[in-house]
């Protein structure tokens, strides 16, 4: 899977990390750690919506949940700033 990193910021892979347990996370507020509980969750077609709204954390969490090397791509995401 290749990671936009157009959309997905050195912030938001850290967050993602954070929620995986990942190293290099860092913990977000409160809403955006629902958020990614409810990426976590959605169908299909709440993703899509979710995407509109939150496009970042959306590839992020996907890339995380779908790709075999998508936490380590994260990491050298969160490590670029």
């Amino acid at each position: 899977m290749n990671i936009n990193t157009d959309i997905i910021t050195p912030g938001i892979a850290r967050d993602v990390l954070w929620h995986y347990g990942a190293p290099g996370g860092l913990q977000p507020g409160s809403f955006i750690d629902q958020l990614m509980t409810t990426i976590g969750v959605a169908d299909r077609s709440n993703i899509g919506l979710l995407a509109r709204g939150f496009p970042g954390h959306v590839a992020a969490m996907k890339a995380a949940m779908y790709s075999v090397d998508g936490v380590a791509e994260l990491r050298v995401i969160a490590e670029s700033a």
